[in-house]
């Protein structure tokens, strides 16, 4: 069968760890298959039946308009936006899928519990799923998708990194759960709207593949590629070191004063720092000591 030969060839192994990015329409119909449910069922059994039962699949299940109003994510229902593929795994029966109101996930397999069933507070922070998956040297698969589809998210990279482009936004938006909201306060990494960027992953796929680590084949009229998100994340986060829009098209227009920038405020003089200004109004609970004084001559007084 084409689509077995295809994954066998990009890495996929018994007990492995997969995640699926998708576009089934390019590479095709498959003979038999009448329906979409149909077409997305043929690829996933294919894949758990390689992976065997120590093996788990997980895809995005992406609620972007989530966060253009006020409106609850409803982790039974609301839909995801990332194709027909994410949203038949996230309707499997034996799946589960994390809670983040944004950028949820959905697993199925050994690991489901692991990857999903928590996700913490943050869509790219610690403890998020794909951190996890990092974490857990996960193989991302390309299906029907260009090469830079393959090395994986962008977006915990820009979360470790502090990239200037993006800021850690506080969500209103509730999770629903078995009709109960949760009692937390999610958080995102996200890009600020008036700086405009281009994602552009050609370079770091190419990356990858000069160090023999991105695989390719082809799939009825597609290519399909696949690589190790661990090795990818490395590669990149080498060339973020000196270039922090290495994974953009082009360095975006970033002014002097509105946010990112930060302008100094209320600083008159060079001996005045962060801590002579700010040391005084630091408190921390359950510490009564007094505030020791600061002398930048002598040192702290006893």
């Amino acid at each position: 069968m084409e689509i077995r030969r295809a994954f066998l060839a990009l890495g996929v192994r018994r007990g492995a760890l997969v995640f699926v990015s998708s576009d089934l329409r390019r590479p095709g119909l498959v003979r038999g298959v009448k329906s979409r449910d149909d077409l997305c069922a043929v690829y996933l059994e294919t894949l758990l039946d390689i992976l065997g039962p120590e093996g788990t699949v997980v895809v995005p299940t992406f609620t972007p308009y989530i966060l253009r109003s006020d409106a609850d994510f409803v982790w039974e229902s609301s839909p995801s936006v990332t194709g027909i593929f994410a949203e038949h795994v996230r309707s499997r029966s034996g799946s589960l899928r994390s809670w983040h109101p944004l950028s949820s996930y959905c697993a199925i397999g050994r690991d489901r519990n692991l990857i999903c069933g928590d996700g913490g507070l943050s869509n790219f922070g610690a403890g998020s799923p794909f951190s996890i998956m990092h974490d857990r040297d996960v193989l991302v698969l390309a299906i029907g998708l260009e090469s830079g589809w393959a090395v994986g998210t962008p977006h915990l990279l820009e979360t470790l990194h502090c990239l200037p482009y993006t800021y850690h936004k506080l969500l209103r938006n509730r999770t629903v759960m078995k009709g109960q909201p949760l009692p937390h306060q999610f958080r995102a990494t996200v890009c600020y709207k008036h700086i405009a960027i281009e994602y552009d992953l050609r370079a770091w796929a190419g990356l990858v593949r000069e160090a023999g680590h991105l695989r390719s084949t082809s799939l009825g009229n597609a290519w399909v590629h696949s690589a190790p998100y661990r090795i990818s994340h490395e590669v990149a986060s080498r060339q973020l070191l000196r270039n922090p829009y290495f994974m953009l098209s082009a360095p975006p227009k970033i002014e002097y004063g509105p946010v990112p920038f930060d302008p100094p405020s209320g600083v008159v003089a060079a001996e005045q720092n962060w801590e002579g200004i700010y040391l005084d109004r630091q408190r921390f609970v359950g510490w009564d000591a007094p505030p020791v004084e600061h002398d930048r001559r002598e040192g702290p007084k006893e």
